[in-house]
């Protein structure tokens, strides 16, 4: 009796184990979602394993999953490391610069109607003849004979005084229908075994050649695409726009126009079934010519007419030509757009779309040259120009006080606001404290770090003074300028 008693109890402890070991084997794999839920920080925080990289002076270099000043020191910075068992500081006199990819974006909400880009200059500590040139973005909510005031997306609102200021470029946005997106995760990759598009800093860069990604963007008859092109060895890269997306991707149905630019030509055609078809040009025989073989980098601005088949390419501001479609195919198109590089590496940045009026100015000379600029200027996207004093705005208007009286101007015809005078710049003193902040866009400004914490990058500026910054905003912070 006692040992059929052991016996019994011997299976009961045996099943008891193999349930133990089954129930093991389901939540083993989900320990670590269990953990990450339970550790997993803030919103507020990066989390990515490559988030930054720092590069110190020797040429080392660490990925860092976070970041923030060191609680220990002052002019240390704290990083985690999926390479690191611990937390780690480095000392900021050893280090070079901090790459950030950070995938988040810094205040989606920011949706202005104008983009305002104020331009500040100031002397170099290394050169006085050198002038370090900082700008900001954002859109302006006060505007009077003293002050501009800022807000932008990636700090509070901004004042800056008007002596300080150099210029600003005002760029309408109320037609922006589509920009550079900060991740490719919804285009279509057409080479999904060995992808070779990849989006960075808001940029399309090309690492091979014959890649090509598409998207549906919904492209309008009436639009402006706009991008600029750089590349390392030979310039060979296609859009595609009017495409119609096949599900089977059969090159012999896809009908699409194709502008082409290529070392020493750029041109329009239509594709038709696997067909080329060319379309007639129109060149204007006045209009500058634009030598474009040996440079690296260029800038176009494509203004598209699907219904009428009519297309013109300005380049760096300039008309270069027109392009017909005499018999244009619409009812085979679609509104997909291609980016194809034949060559690589490119990189494609500044893409946006816009739609278009259907008015073409056809001026062979958009832009003027700087040295025509005379003080108090204010120069308009028609080309046109106005003398006088900005003192206020108001409903996306700012007021000009000019020789013929009080004119009210629509902030989305201004191009260009000049300076009432040459601004007398002085030299900047950078310490070991001071960092090189270089926006997504490549602009950057000169701050004095205070601390960083998660998404907050809290700093000085000899102008705007403290104010803490949203880190996304940034693609890399350089240390140790002096």
């Amino acid at each position: 009796m006692k040992k059929s008693t052991k016996c019994e109890i011997y299976r009961t402890d045996h099943r008891v184990s193999a349930f133990c070991l089954l129930l093991l084997c389901f939540t083993l794999p989900l320990l670590p979602q269990l953990g990450n839920a339970q550790t997993e920080p803030t919103a507020s925080l990066p989390s990515s394993e490559h988030s930054y990289r720092l590069v110190f002076k020797n040429g080392d270099s660490m990925h860092a999953k976070r970041l923030s000043t060191s609680n220990k020191s002052d002019d240390s910075i704290s990083i985690e490391s999926r390479y690191l068992l611990e937390t780690a500081d480095f000392s900021i006199s050893q280090l070079k610069s901090i790459e950030l990819q950070l995938a988040a974006q810094p205040n989606s909400k920011f949706s202005p109607e104008h983009l305002a880009t104020i331009t500040i200059s100031v002397a170099n500590p290394k050169d006085e003849l050198l002038k370090i040139t900082e700008r900001i973005e954002g859109q302006i909510i006060k505007l009077d004979e003293n002050y501009v005031t800022l807000k932008t997306h990636f700090a509070t609102n901004l004042t800056i005084p008007r002596t300080e200021i150099q210029d600003i470029e005002i760029e309408d946005q109320t037609g922006i229908l589509f920009k550079s997106p900060r991740s490719i995760g919804n285009w279509r990759v057409h080479d999904q075994a060995n992808p070779s598009w990849k989006i960075q800093h808001q940029q399309f860069i090309s690492t091979k050649q014959q890649c090509e990604i598409s998207k549906d963007i919904k492209l309008p008859d009436l639009a402006h695409i706009s991008f600029e092109v750089e590349h390392q060895k030979t310039r060979r890269f296609y859009l595609y726009f009017y495409a119609a997306q096949n599900a089977d991707d059969d090159e012999e149905k896809t009908n699409y126009y194709q502008f082409v630019t290529q070392t020493g030509t750029h041109f329009i055609q239509r594709v038709t079934n696997g067909v080329i078809h060319p379309l007639q040009r129109k060149i204007d025989r006045n209009a500058p010519r634009i030598r474009s073989s040996r440079r690296k980098k260029l800038s176009y601005d494509l203004y598209l007419d699907r219904e009428n088949g009519q297309f013109h390419i300005y380049i760096d501001g300039n008309f270069y030509r027109s392009f017909h479609d005499e018999n244009p195919q619409t009812a085979t198109l679609g509104t997909s757009i291609h980016l194809v590089s034949k060559s690589a590496p490119h990189i494609i940045s500044n893409f946006k779309v816009r739609s278009w009026s259907g008015a073409l100015n056809m001026s062979t000379q958009l832009e003027q040259d700087d040295t025509d600029i005379t003080p108090n200027q204010i120069k308009l996207h028609n080309g046109d120009s106005i003398t006088g004093t900005t003192n206020s705005i108001k409903s996306e208007a700012i007021m000009v006080e000019t020789q013929f009286g009080l004119l009210t101007v629509p902030l989305k015809g201004v191009s260009k606001i000049h300076s009432s005078t040459d601004k007398k710049t002085t030299p900047l003193k950078l310490t070991n404290t001071h960092i090189k902040a270089s926006f997504l866009n490549e602009d950057f400004i000169i701050l004095k770090l205070n601390s960083i914490k998660g998404y907050q990058l809290n700093a000085s500026h000899r102008i705007f003074g403290e104010n803490t910054y949203d880190l996304r905003a940034f693609s890399k912070i350089e240390f140790n300028l002096q």
